[in-house]
């Protein structure tokens, strides 16, 4: 039975890749999506519940000490130039030591993932783009996919306007990915999706609230997910408390799944939020298990409610019962990174990236392990 599906889903990853492979510029053969030439066991197939149950291994692939800006790179598979503030390798010295270090740790699934196949994906979103909406976490996984798929992208990438965090990354001068910063999904006074060309309305502190549902018609795939700017507010309710602003969390994602269910040609992705961690200067390596916060510390913000957040979209998700809106759990096999944060003594709660130096990568490999498996039809 093993050996009969190997054979099946190897002419439909061919047949797929040959369908596909006309929309993007000649490339190199990618490995293939059977996990190391062997068969699959189809019972053991990642989910996205079941991908968070593993842990990370140690092997040494680079040696910190001696390690360049290039062999982070090579080893992460990372193909693209641009500069962005969270690539902490590229800052040389102790960051770059410590990025080293990092490469040094994989995520290890208890359960079978698909290889992943850059060429494959940037084939599938050049045909089928895909578009990014949330807070800057998720502009952390927009940057992270691009240079997964830096090579099979246009030479630059065209912001639309960096003032307000609007990206499009580009394969044959066609929008392939697109990020939009939106920290709310709606207007904070009028609790309404904003429409295209309005202002972003209130925000809680430094943040940004651009339009997006106007784009929903352009693209496949969305990628949803926000948490990081929500805090106790008299937007919320006259009390300003923690209560509150949840009730108006759960009153944003309905808002933001009653329009996605207007587009029924979109298959939405909804990813979770892990928490960061206070004193993240302390972590040197991987935890062998959660340490969540619990809302004493100042600078942990309302980082102890982010599980709470991730039921409500569980929640919300499961009363529409709709199999084009799908939830990823990335949260403990990030949570249990406390070492890899973007600046160990002010950000403890952005991750470095490029892979396998922190979770982020890994986001990728489980959204492109879903997409094949529905493309493929094997769920």
């Amino acid at each position: 039975m093993i050996i009969f599906l190997w054979i099946v889903w190897s002419g439909r990853v061919a047949d797929l890749h040959s369908s596909l492979i006309s929309n993007t510029k000649p490339q190199e053969p990618d490995s293939d999506l059977i996990i190391n030439h062997q068969a699959i066991d189809p019972n053991n197939l990642c989910t996205p519940e079941s991908f968070n149950d593993g842990q990370w291994e140690y092997s040494k692939v680079l040696d910190p000490q001696n390690a360049t800006e290039n062999d982070v790179a090579a080893v992460s598979k990372y193909t693209c130039s641009e500069g962005f503030h969270h690539k902490c390798y590229t800052r040389g010295g102790d960051e770059l030591i410590r990025s080293a270090k990092m490469v040094n740790w994989k995520w290890k699934p208890n359960c079978q993932l698909l290889n992943f196949q850059p060429g494959l994906l940037a084939s599938q979103i050049a045909a089928n783009p895909i578009l990014f909406v949330g807070d800057s976490i998720t502009e952390l996984q927009y940057e992270s996919l691009k240079c997964l798929l830096g090579k099979y992208g246009d030479p630059t990438e065209f912001e639309l306007d960096t003032k307000k965090y609007s990206k499009i990354f580009e394969i044959q001068h066609k929008v392939a990915a697109r990020f939009v910063r939106s920290d709310y999904f709606l207007r904070l006074d009028t609790w309404k999706i904003q429409e295209q060309g309005e202002e972003p309305g209130p925000t809680l502190g430094k943040g940004f609230n651009q339009p997006w549902a106007n784009l929903l018609p352009r693209f496949r795939y969305l990628v949803l997910n926000t948490a990081a700017h929500w805090h106790k507010s008299t937007l919320f309710g006259e009390n300003e408390s923690l209560d509150e602003m949840m009730a108006a969390y759960e009153k944003a994602i309905n808002a933001a799944l009653d329009v996605v269910q207007q587009h029924q040609h979109l298959t939405t992705y909804v990813r979770s939020s892990p928490y960061g961690h206070g004193n993240c200067s302390l972590y040197t390596e991987p935890l062998q298990k959660p340490n969540p916060p619990n809302g004493t510390v100042p600078w942990e913000y309302e980082w102890h409610l982010f599980p709470k957040m991730n039921e409500l979209w569980k929640k919300a998700i499961k009363v529409r019962n709709d199999p084009k809106i799908k939830y990823l759990d990335v949260s403990r096999l990030s949570e249990l990174r406390g070492d890899v944060h973007s600046h160990p003594n002010t950000d403890c709660l952005h991750s470095c990236i490029p892979g396998y130096t922190g979770p982020v990568d890994d986001w990728n490999k489980l959204l492109h392990h879903e997409m094949m498996m529905d493309l493929l039809d094997l769920k």
